[in-house]
């Protein structure tokens, strides 16, 4: 169990100053486990595969092993989201887990990073 603040991290998508959803990123030695949640009404419209694909790049460029998420099994759209990423769910005790051996980082997933970074600069100086 993963006890020390410096451990966790959390991404945040907000529109109009209003958080929409949330990211949750937990450390544990070289593994990465991601919590993901879009409010109700902010949910079908690309946000969560926005912060899941900033979260698996961000993961990717600090060379983590493995990438986990636990999938409550009623949460249809999680499963959707995570076989988009082909981040399959296993079945454990009725609910599913995903594990998921991330691919090392190459330039593209730094320009990558880069871009959302500066968007969010952006962003930040025109609000």
């Amino acid at each position: 169990m993963i006890l020390s603040k410096e451990h966790h991290y959390l991404l945040i998508a907000a529109k109009d100053g209003q958080w929409v959803g949330i990211t949750h990123i937990a450390i544990n030695n070289k593994d990465v486990e991601f919590g993901l949640i879009v409010t109700p009404n902010h949910r079908q419209r690309g946000i969560a595969s926005l912060m899941l694909d900033e979260c698996i790049n961000w993961a990717r460029n600090r060379n983590f092993d493995f990438l986990f998420m636990h999938c409550v099994n009623q949460n249809i759209a999680i499963k959707q989201l995570c076989e988009k990423y082909q981040l399959i769910p296993k079945n454990m005790m009725g609910d599913a887990e995903v594990k998921f051996k991330l691919p090392p980082p190459n330039i593209q997933t730094f320009i990558k990073e880069a871009l959302f970074r500066q968007m969010k600069f952006y962003h930040l100086i025109t609000n």
